[in-house]
């Protein structure tokens, strides 16, 4: 990544992409969801083998909890990559997929194109923060992107008038008009 895009654009982080409900009203933690989409782990290995850009990295089975969890991607474009993992949730008479970590090093474009991927196929696909909290991926991302920022102020909040003051400092060169 250039010097541009390693400042300004860089999505260094280590989350969740987990199976939840079809709609959600964010934010949501993980541990509000009872209803949880239960995609066949054969298919989302299918889904990850078919992503473009993606290898295999280690192949795992599929008989054993601890078989499917070896399973791991590489998603790469030049020097930026995801790496996902696989998680299984054991349940009768299909085990299903429980999430994948992903460990990014890549643009905030990069992980939205692999979600948007991953969401075509398995349309109830969250982003899961550190923090627990189960995002629309668009809203993660900006709440990564924009560390520190309080929210967006609604669009039937008043923004404060100016006063027509200047702060001292800030008065006008002198000949400009």
């Amino acid at each position: 990544m250039q010097a541009f895009g390693e400042t300004y654009l860089c999505c260094e982080m280590r989350v969740g992409l987990v199976p939840g409900p079809l709609h959600i009203e964010p934010p949501y933690t993980s541990q509000e969801v009872h209803d949880i989409a239960l995609y066949p782990a054969t298919d989302v290995l299918a889904t990850f083998g078919s992503l473009a850009g993606t290898h295999l990295v280690r192949k795992g089975g599929t008989d054993a909890s601890d078989e499917w969890c070896k399973w791991a991607w590489r998603w790469t474009a030049q020097d930026r990559y995801i790496d996902i993992d696989f998680t299984v949730f054991e349940t009768d008479p299909v085990i299903t997929w429980g999430g994948s970590n992903l460990t990014t090093h890549c643009t905030f474009a990069d992980l939205v194109h692999l979600w948007l991927q991953v969401k075509t196929r398995h349309p109830a696909v969250w982003l899961h923060t550190d923090d627990t909290t189960l995002y629309p991926v668009v809203a993660a991302l900006v709440r990564r992107a924009i560390r520190g920022a309080g929210p967006a102020p609604s669009p039937h909040e008043r923004r404060p008038r100016s006063t027509g003051t200047r702060r001292p400092g800030t008065e006008r060169l002198s000949g400009a008009r």
